[in-house]
């Protein structure tokens, strides 16, 4: 990857700095063109996914061209800004939940999809495609309780994703979607509605689930989880 960070001094003595990449292209006719840009990411991750961008557009014919045409990325294309950022100022854990999210959900959804044609109508459809979609979820426990069955009722026996889980998709694509508004990249973000959730009802353990638990724990954690099954106590305890 030819991509280096420079530093200099303005005016006023002001330290700035940037990552520009160096690519240097031979056409089929022969001619060797040399392209010297600065990342519009302010990282050596995405210098280097911008200068993979420059390359396939070199190869296809459409570099420049589709700058000067104003040409809107895709939601697919936007991905290494938004988890650039998100790895810029979010936990790791939370990357690595985006991440999953935009692969299991958003990128096959609307990853050839031009951010400004994600509208109102576009995220209504995406809604309801997930409310059919089902848990990649393994089942907790080994016979299912009662309120657990008849949260299945109606779906045909396949659990599928529950509404918070969807609310959390949404809140990505809202996320994604608002900062390519704040990088230019859009002029209007699309209201995101989430699903109201009921509080979730207490799935408390059976006896036979409790006695089992119990008798699988470490020793030093046997005697905490007796004091917490008999009591009730909570965390704060």
């Amino acid at each position: 990857m030819s991509v280096r960070l420079r530093q200099w001094k303005t005016q006023e003595g002001k330290v700035q700095e940037a990552w520009w990449v160096d690519v240097k292209y031979q056409h089929p006719s022969g001619r060797v063109e040399r392209i010297r840009k600065a990342s519009p990411i302010k990282t050596r991750r995405g210098a280097e996914e911008y200068e993979r961008q420059i390359r396939h557009a070199l190869l296809t014919g459409t570099f420049g061209k589709e700058n000067s045409a104003g040409r809107i990325p895709t939601l697919g294309e936007f991905v290494p800004r938004f988890l650039t950022y998100s790895e810029n100022n979010n936990k790791h854990s939370s990357v690595v939940t985006k991440r999953q999210i935009l692969d299991d959900h958003l990128i096959p959804m609307f990853g050839n999809t031009p951010l400004d044609a994600i509208g109102p109508a576009e995220i209504e459809d995406f809604k309801a495609a997930m409310r059919k979609k089902p848990s990649g979820a393994r089942a907790r426990k080994e016979a299912p309780t009662r309120a657990a069955l008849l949260k299945r009722r109606g779906s045909g026996g396949v659990k599928l994703l529950s509404l918070k889980s969807i609310n959390n998709v949404l809140t990505v694509l809202h996320k994604l979607l608002a900062l390519a508004q704040e990088q230019g990249v859009l002029q209007h973000v699309p209201r995101v509605k989430l699903f109201k959730t009921d509080k979730p009802a207490f799935d408390f353990l059976s006896f036979e689930e409790a006695e089992r638990m119990i008798n699988a724990a470490e020793p030093e954690w046997r005697t905490l989880i007796l004091v917490a099954l008999k009591t009730g106590c909570g965390l704060e305890s």
